[in-house]
């Protein structure tokens, strides 16, 4: 897949899943993606694996419409 260990900043995950990186939050909060800062603070971080796992049940349940 990557040879990234870690996505760091929001632009970056963003870039990764294809979405604003302004909408981030949301995504992160209503959709489920699987971002994470630790304690609340800092940049958001991502495992590479787990946003490409979530691309693919977006993508899974939006094609059973």
């Amino acid at each position: 897949m990557t040879d990234h260990i870690i996505y760091s900043g929001a632009k970056a995950i963003s870039e990764a899943v294809g979405v604003n990186w302004k909408n981030l939050p949301w995504y992160i909060r209503e959709k489920g993606l699987p971002a994470f800062r630790i304690d609340g603070k800092g940049s958001y971080m991502a495992i590479p694996d787990d946003l490409r796992e979530w691309i693919l049940k977006m993508r899974d349940e939006n094609l059973k419409r």
